[in-house]
């Protein structure tokens, strides 16, 4: 049966569902709850809905999941939810109402909704409706912004006060109502919000308004008694309105584009400025095949802004914002929630910044909104794209051609796209999903048709003449029919077209031409605010320019009505004010917290160096503080150019430092972490630069497993930095020695890195000491796996308090590989699953999750889940590496095909594990803690193979390792493989007798009874093979 449509589950106010006909059925509880979670969380799991509504009932909460589906289907007659799998969905049927209208009453989100019982979901709860108010008030700040700009104050009012309501101590939304009440005629009430607000802010946070509130108090106040109104209009004059007019001679490329679409491929405009690409693409757009005559459909424009290149995924934030101001109900599943975050923290909520490359993972849960967003039969106009930054323009293109994605029309110009932006391009044509349609210029005939199509009898004398003044581009032919209609039929005697964009320029006030200047030099975003700040010229005046310019159709709400416009004014600034003014927009923006990547871009275009790279600096570290490795490196490159050109020598230095420290996470950039780790050796002057330098190089070595190089460059290290008494680099350099040492001696890791553990302690670095405990954990996870678990915990516990969870996820793996060996596998298997769940999405890491994949597969062997660790391990295989990558990251790969072998050999099949055994042993490295792991797998191999003395050599050869290395578990495990192989029972006795002292109880259970029994699955399934030469 088809479901109902027309439910409504209402989370502004008291939660609630309404049916179809208006009536409100029965719907609290555990009920409400479970679709309260769908609606805000998204698919979830039938475990993770009943273990957090039934939460100390343990496997008795999937039954009561289960009973409550039931009865809800019978209460409501249908399903209000899809399956799929493991997940629960909330159906398409119920629309979830976020807000609406109620967003301007008293409501406030989930009201008066508590669960005492269930302690996780009210805290949920909390978290929840703090998101809810988040979102209310950006969609409330939007529309009020919409407002504003089409001059309707009195509407800005009602939606700023109700946004003041739900954040009263918000100075910018104060601000805002402050100057909508202005502009409405209304100082005292303006006044009023001052006062209000001042006294909320005195009384509950022990503070005063900052300078910037204070001074548009002052100007209104100071206004107010010289009468009320804005500063009186300029004079000059207006340019002549004119009707929109047809689209003229553009009947071939609509035909095109109309067979592009039916085809499904997306449509490129191409062009130079002013030819009518925006007007083309969302005429097409609205109109193709909208159905009845006179019908469209609705579409949706995603622009670039002249601002938007230097900031990643700049263009696509602002789409973003778009699309859940016009869809907040979108159901977004909570792990997209949480990645979307670095981008729109106000809307998603602060995470902890992810110190790992997310690009990817960001990208992804892009895709996935979008997809939400624009489905099947939706268009989609991006416009501008080669104002966009070049992520976003990437992204947003490749919706191109997408199944059941929308269809989509772009427009370019050709000649401004980056190179990385074309090869997109480039590609979505090779590949059939878009289609170039160059745009040129009207032709004579079709260029008198258009001014014809104005509907101005006036300027029917003079058309031949306009057309053959402005050429062929729509912008320009407009422009001229303004200019004649406004001076009777005159042309200039000299000149273009262009020209007269820029004779309005000189028409203008005094202050309109101060604001333009200073507008058209700041890009988009014009706030009066920031150009008064930028100008040092009263907001009010900035306001009343603002109208000017804008009455003038300079300006439309905060951007130009066209880049030509801009262009044609930065064109007529003398090159000293222009500097001046760049240099004027970097400090008024850095006060108004724009992105440091933006003031960069201001700071070199006003001949001012050393503070763009200082900025550029500062874009890398917030790159780098919201995961995005990729373009905090770009932006340390950058910096390194510009404090090279300034002659900067040791900010360059620590520029290509933090490279090489970018590059360290990133792990598959080798040549270009080569070429860094070469270049900061020939930079590095002083001792203590020569210290960084060693570092990165040892850092570097060891990825690439050339161990004693290593070594000697972190000794070399080491000794000057003692030089130099830095206790911190010092400290960096013993971890990377102790990270040598663990792979050749445990023992003599450890007093290295008890040595770390006490420098972390005089130098209260908490991050450097979770690095030595978990130094330690391993180590001793080697020679007394006992206390192991416990210095790992405690390392786990610093690093979650001092990093973000990815850090984590190193001990919490070496925990499961502790606990592995203890023959706890249920626990082995649970914290090999919190590693994961710290690493999260996204590249970086990428040797940490391979490590932990392989205690992980080995502990789903461990319990019975062959298929599960097969197909973890098949997973990984498919994605091997290449050589951009570490030999460290290939060696884990080859670890990870041990595993595959040992579950070849436990299902049987012999040839195969024999194959990947003497693959391995041919071509692939390991890890050098997992060296003599090779050899007793090979051992195990031998014997399913009848071969008893290949068999007793790989052990011989896996003790030699084992005992060198003071590998407590494997020494026993091959021990007892030998003891079966030679039929000596006392000696398998005593192996066993070890096993029980040192806690190794997967080994003692397997040589009692077998992987049956809960035993290790490798010696088990030794054991079991060697029992054919002693039967």
């Amino acid at each position: 049966m088809a479901p109902t449509q027309g439910w409504r589950l209402q989370l502004w106010g008291a939660p609630g569902l309404m049916g179809p006909l208006g009536v409100a059925p029965r719907c609290e509880g555990k009920a409400l709850a479970l679709l309260v979670y769908l609606a805000l969380e998204g698919p979830s799991t039938r475990a993770r809905l009943a273990d957090l509504l039934w939460p100390q009932t343990g496997a008795a909460s999937r039954n009561n999941l289960v009973v409550l589906l039931r009865r809800m289907r019978q209460a409501y007659g249908e399903a209000l939810w899809t399956v799929s799998g493991p997940l629960l969905t909330l159906g398409g049927q119920v629309e979830v109402v976020r807000g609406g209208a109620a967003l301007l009453g008293d409501a406030l989100p989930l009201a008066g909704w508590d669960t005492p019982e269930l302690p996780e979901f009210s805290a949920w709860i909390a978290e929840r409706r703090q998101s809810l108010r988040a979102e209310a008030l950006q969609t409330l700040r939007e529309q009020a912004q919409g407002l504003e700009a089409r001059g309707a104050y009195a509407g800005s009012r009602t939606v700023l006060r109700r946004a003041l309501d739900l954040e009263p101590f918000s100075e910018e939304t104060a601000r805002a109502l402050m100057r909508a009440e202005y502009l409405s005629g209304d100082p005292a009430a303006a006044l009023r919000t001052f006062s209000d607000l001042r006294l909320t802010l005195e009384r509950d946070l022990n503070v005063v308004p900052t300078a910037l509130t204070l001074a548009l108090a002052e100007e209104i106040r100071q206004a107010a008694r010289s009468g009320p109104g804005l500063p009186p209009a300029r004079s000059g004059a207006v340019p002549t309105p004119l009707a929109a007019p047809q689209l003229i001679g553009r009947q071939a490329q609509w035909q095109a584009m109309s067979a592009a679409w039916t085809a499904g491929q997306a449509v490129v405009l191409t062009g130079e400025a002013g030819v009518g690409k925006s007007r083309l693409a969302r005429d097409f757009a609205v109109a193709w095949e909208a159905g009845a005559p006179g019908e469209s459909r609705p579409v949706t424009a995603f622009c670039g802004r002249p601002s938007d290149a230097p900031v990643p995924y700049a263009a696509v934030t602002r789409s973003l914002r778009e699309v859940l101001a016009r869809q907040p109900g979108l159901p977004i599943p909570a792990p997209t929630r949480r990645t979307l975050a670095a981008l729109l923290p106000e809307r998603f909520g602060a995470v902890p910044p992810p110190e790992r490359d997310i690009g990817a993972a960001l990208d992804t849960a892009l895709r996935e909104v979008f997809a939400l967003a624009l489905t099947e039969g939706s268009r989609l106009l991006l416009d501008d794209v080669h104002l966009m930054d070049a992520a976003s323009a990437r992204l947003l293109l490749t919706l191109a051609g997408t199944v059941g994605g929308p269809a989509m029309v772009a427009c370019v110009r050709d000649a401004e796209v980056p190179a990385s932006v074309a090869a997109v391009l480039d590609e979505l044509y090779r590949a059939g999903r878009a289609v170039r349609q160059p745009l040129g210029p009207l032709d004579v005939e079709a260029g008198a048709a258009l001014l014809h199509s104005l509907g101005r009898a006036e300027l029917g004398p003079h058309i031949g003449r306009a057309v053959q003044f402005a050429g062929g581009r729509p912008l320009f032919l407009l422009e001229t029919a303004r200019h004649l209609l406004a001076q009777a039929g005159r042309l200039p005697p000299a000149g273009s077209a262009e020209d007269l964009i820029g004779r309005w320029a000189e028409q203008l006030s005094p202050e309109a031409t101060q604001v333009a200047r200073a507008a058209a030099v700041l890009s988009h975003d014009l706030r009066p605010e920031v150009l008064a700040d930028m100008l040092g010229l009263p907001l009010l005046s900035v306001v009343g320019a603002w109208q000017e310019l804008t009455s003038r159709s300079v300006v439309a709400g905060d951007h130009f009505t066209h880049d030509l416009v801009r262009d044609v004014l930065l064109g007529r600034l003398p090159p000293a004010l222009r500097a001046l003014l760049h240099r004027t927009a970097a400090r008024a923006l850095a006060r108004d917290g724009a992105p440091h990547s933006r003031l960069a871009l201001h700071w070199e275009a006003g001949d001012r160096l050393p503070e763009a790279a200082r900025a550029l600096v500062a874009a890398g570290d917030d790159a780098r503080s919201r995961g995005l490795y990729r373009e905090a490196l770009a932006f340390f490159r950058r910096a390194q150019e510009r404090y090279d050109r300034a002659a900067l020598r040791s900010e360059a230095f620590l520029a290509l430092v933090a490279q090489g420290e970018v590059l360290y996470v990133l792990e598959d950039e080798v040549p270009e972490w080569q070429r860094a780790a070469e270049e900061l050796q020939v930079r590095a002057v002083t001792p203590r630069e020569q210290a960084q330098a060693l570092l990165q190089r040892a850092r570097l070595l060891f990825a690439m497993q050339r161990e004693a190089e290593q070594e000697e460059a972190t000794r070399r290290g080491l000794a000057l930095a003692q030089q130099v008494g830095d206790a911190g680099l010092e400290a960096e350099l013993l971890e990377s020695l102790a990270g040598r040492e663990l792979h050749r001696d445990y023992r003599a890791a450890q007093p290295i890195l008890e040595r770390l553990n006490a420098l972390s302690g005089d130098l209260r670095r908490p991050e450097l000491r979770a690095w030595a405990l978990e130094g330690l954990g391993l180590a001793t996870s080697m020679t007394n796996p006992q206390q192991a678990p416990e210095l790992l915990r405690a390392a786990e516990a610093l690093h979650l308090q001092t990093k973000p969870p990815p850090y984590a996820a190193s001990a919490s793996a070496k925990q499961a590989r502790a606990l592995y060996k203890l023959g706890q596998f249920p626990e082995a298997l649970a914290q090999a699953q919190r590693a994961r769940k710290h690493l999260g999405l996204g590249e970086g890491f990428r040797v940490v999750q391979l490590i932990n994949a392989y205690g992980e597969a080995l502990c789903l062997w461990a319990l019975g889940k062959q298929a599960g660790a097969r197909r973890l391990v098949e997973g990984w295989a498919a994605g091997a590496p290449d050589a951009e990558h570490t030999q460290t990251e290939l060696s884990w790969h080859g670890a990870l095909e041990l595993v595959q072998t040992w579950l070849h050999l436990a299902a049987g099949e012999v040839e195969r594990a024999q194959a990947l055994c003497e693959r391995g042993r041919e071509n692939a490295a390991l890890p050098h803690t997992l060296r003599a792991e090779r050899f007793a797998l090979t051992a195990a191999v031998a014997t399913a193979a009848g071969d008893r003395t290949e068999a007793l050599a790989a052990l011989d050869g896996a003790l030699a390792l084992t005992r060198c290395q003071g590998d407590l578990y494997l020494t026993v495990r091959c021990e007892a493989h030998r003891a079966a192989l030679q039929g000596t029972p006392e000696a398998l006795r005593a192996a066993a007798r070890t096993a029980q002292g040192a806690g190794l109880s997967g080994l003692a259970r397997a040589m009692a009874g077998g992987h049956s029994a809960g035993g290790d699955p490798a010696l088990a399934l030794s054991l079991q093979l060697s029992a054919r030469f002693t039967a």
